[in-house]
């Protein structure tokens, strides 16, 4: 009986088990009907339901949706037949049209090309309901990007024949001006703090309260990164509003902060493998325990550290940062882990990208060496070093695996500016020598044996002249930085200059050789240049002038040499933040010639960093003349590159007209703050000048300072890269019977 039950069992199963089979239905054929611009293929590769596999209602809705969604189809339909094969599936659709024209009416902000390229379709694309919505949103979108808020958009459509004609009618909103910005959650800090470091301003007196969706992002950031500079490392900006009030055309914006908690910084400790005395790392560290927690400070200390290691040869060295709630004292306590690695050598130094300039430009601007022991020092003044040659538009350096463990490859990479060469024609104003007109050609990368092209070899070769009113001048100049890829330079100068005074017309016409040899890397630097020019003094004011300039006139021959020693400590010859330059020139005339005098100038120049991106720069200049010296050889004060405030040449001795005759003593100080406006390119500045000339050494007074006081810009012509600098002056002591009014100062020069 129970073998029988058994039989039964499995007879049943067996059977049963056949039978659950029989009922699944697969898929035995799928046909599409009604597409003629969308291919059969493409509506197939769409659907997850394939012949042969199992007919599934669930995945066959969600192939309709599918489809739907791929925006070709307004209509579809599906028809399911029972055949002895299976299930036969036939899809009936009904296609979008297709968009043949797109209108664009009203438009005036925006040319029609800029609003087509912002819709999600093109002509010859198939139209759908929902690509309209999204066109209607992008145009919007584009004229909100723009502060122009409140533009109505009424899209029409016109299909005949599965052909969509789209015409989008248009009138241009205004420029929506923010009238309040509203906060919510700040609880530390006011909306007046908060607002400051915002790009967007509430329309004021002085504002026009303009509104751009970047500079909306752009604010969203300057926030979090205020907080996060305070200790709130968990601050996050939950929500923002852009508000528009369409019949006053104003825009509200509300802000919603979530402060978080407020962090300071705890006990800091150095642990791992240390190899040099805790107490000299420790000097590395520059925050104050219970300061604002600051992660982008916390990592400075930390680079700070890896530096030290980095400067020592540890090119692989990591500083592991680990910072700890302490519920104790309710701060995060730091530790920096440290793992030197062993000292590295530099085995190769690899250049790519450049085309133009050769490779030995730019080796010899390194100041590490294969061979050597990596320096990170050394590496920062080698980037600085090739920044200034301003011949790339981006320096990049990484280092590779070298043969031996111990041993890297230095790989730099830099991209080359299209050009170094430079043609200047146009017009400029000079306090000096009134409106000018300038053309000239420059090839800063010059190679004078690069046939045909003569560039790539570093060089330095201007032709220029400048003309005006009061001043003509004409000159080439020729520099060779490297003689023989050696640090010796050589160059010369060509001109002839004549200048307009108000007593007389001085002109000269000579030419100089440059020699010089820098020494440690160009800390020090060794000059030499004799020069050799002739001066003639004509249409001299007789009645009006001192004895001393009449028994000049005519032509004078003098031969001169210079000497001169410089220390150069500044972190770039082009924008110095820190460093000090410090020199003193000799220049004897009397080999040969008519005249024989001799100057001696002490110069020094310091620049100190201060905090948020300012530089205070320090120019000192004392300079003495002896013997016999001619009245246009004598130093003057006064004007834009000596006392600012002043007249040209009105600062020092003069003769019974009031006529500058220069003396043979001067004494300057300028101090001068400058901060960046506008990336490199635009700098504010203000200034302390003081000095005087004497006619004498014995002379010298200091009660008879002249001081002057001002503001200025700094512009860099991003084409020309001409470096303008616009000073307005005020004098603080003139004197008696000079006015005591301000005055600009024009020059085509950045600073000291």
């Amino acid at each position: 009986m129970r073998k029988v039950f058994l039989f039964s069992l499995f007879l049943f199963f067996l059977i049963g088990g056949r039978g659950l089979y029989a009922e699944e239905k697969v898929i035995s054929s799928i046909k599409v009907e009604g597409n003629e611009l969308v291919s059969s293929e493409r509506i197939l590769s769409l659907l997850r339901t394939k012949v042969g596999k199992p007919f599934s209602k669930t995945t066959l809705e969600e192939d309709i949706r599918r489809l739907y969604q791929s925006g070709y189809f307004s209509d579809i339909k599906v028809i399911e037949e029972e055949e002895k094969e299976g299930i036969a599936l036939t899809i009936k659709v009904e296609e979008n049209p297709i968009i043949v024209n797109i209108s664009i009416r009203g438009n005036k902000i925006f040319r029609k090309s800029n609003i087509r390229k912002e819709l999600p379709f093109k002509v010859g694309d198939l139209y759908s309901e929902k690509k309209l919505k999204d066109a209607v949103s992008a145009i919007n979108d584009l004229y909100e990007k723009k502060g122009v808020f409140f533009t109505e958009i009424r899209p029409e459509v016109e299909i005949k024949e599965k052909k969509a004609t789209i015409f989008f009618y248009l009138k241009e909103g205004k420029r929506g001006r923010v009238t309040k910005i509203q906060f919510e959650g700040n609880k530390t800090f006011s909306d007046k703090k908060i607002k400051r470091k915002m790009k967007i301003k509430q329309r004021g007196f002085f504002r026009l309260g303009t509104f751009k969706k970047e500079a909306l992002e752009e604010d969203k950031a300057r926030i979090i990164a205020f907080y996060k500079g305070n200790g709130f490392a968990q601050v996050q900006i939950k929500e923002v509003k852009v508000i528009p009030d369409r019949k006053k055309k104003k825009i509200t914006i509300k802000i919603v902060i979530d402060e978080g908690m407020r962090f300071y910084l705890g006990e800091r400790k150095i642990e791992g493998r240390l190899l040099f005395p805790a107490d000299e790392l420790k000097e590395r560290l520059f925050l104050e325990t219970g300061s604002p927690y600051v992660e982008r400070k916390v990592a400075s200390e930390s680079d700070s550290l890896r530096s030290y290691y980095l400067d020592r040869g540890y090119l692989l060295a990591r500083v592991e940062t680990i910072p700890v709630f302490n519920s104790a004292t309710k701060r995060i306590d730091v530790t920096y882990r440290i793992e030197p690695g062993e000292i590295i050598s530099i085995e190769e130094i690899k250049i790519k990208g450049n085309k133009i300039t050769k490779d030995n430009v730019l080796r010899r601007q390194l100041k590490v060496k294969p061979g050597e022991v990596f320096s990170g020092k050394k590496l920062r003044k080698s980037l600085v070093a090739l920044s200034d040659l301003g011949y790339f538009e981006d320096i990049d350096v990484d280092t590779e695996p070298g043969t031996q463990p111990d041993r890297r490859n230095l790989a730099l990479k830099v991209d080359e500016k299209e050009k170094t060469g430079l043609f200047l024609f146009g017009a400029g104003y000079s306090s000096v020598d009134r409106f000018i007109g300038i053309i000239g050609v420059e090839q800063t990368n010059f190679d004078w044996k690069g046939w045909p092209h003569f560039v790539g070899g570093g060089q330095n070769i201007k032709l220029q002249s400048e003309f005006g009113a009061e001043k003509r001048e004409y000159y080439l100049s020729f520099t060779n930085p490297w003689i023989f890829d050696k640090p010796i330079s050589f160059g010369f100068d060509i001109y002839s200059i004549e200048q307009e005074w108000d007593e007389y017309t001085e002109g000269r016409l000579g030419g100089d050789i440059r020699l010089a040899r820098r020494f440690l890397d160009g800390l020090y630097v060794l000059s030499l240049m004799p020069k050799s020019e002739e001066i003639e003094i004509s249409d001299i004011d007789e009645e009006s002038v001192s004895e001393d300039l009449l028994k000049e006139e005519g032509k004078n021959w003098i031969n001169s040499i210079t000497v001169g020693f410089t220390r150069d400590s500044r972190d770039s010859k082009i924008r110095p933040t820190s460093g000090s330059k410090n020199s003193i020139a000799v220049q004897y005339a009397g080999l040969g010639g008519d005249k024989e005098f001799t100057k001696e100038i002490l110069e020094s120049t310091f620049y100190f960093p201060l905090p948020k991106n300012f530089v205070l720069s320090s120019r000192t200049q004392f300079g003495i003349a002896q013997d016999n010296i001619p009245i246009y050889e004598k130093f003057y004060a006064g004007g834009a590159d000596t006392v600012r405030g002043y007249e040209e040449r009105s600062v020092g001795p003069k003769d019974e007209s009031d006529n500058p005759i220069g003396g043979k003593t001067i004494l300057l100080e300028n101090l001068e703050i400058t901060h960046p406006l506008y990336k490199d390119i635009l700098y504010w500045a203000v200034f302390f000048d003081a000095g005087n000339v004497w006619d004498e050494l014995e002379n010298v007074e200091l009660a008879e300072i002249r001081k002057g006081v001002g503001a200025g810009i700094r512009i860099k012509v991003p084409f020309f890269q001409i470096p303008i600098r616009i000073d307005y002056g005020y004098p603080l002591n003139p004197e008696p019977g000079e006015k005591q009014e301000g005055r600009f100062h024009f020059t085509m020069q950045w600073g000291f």
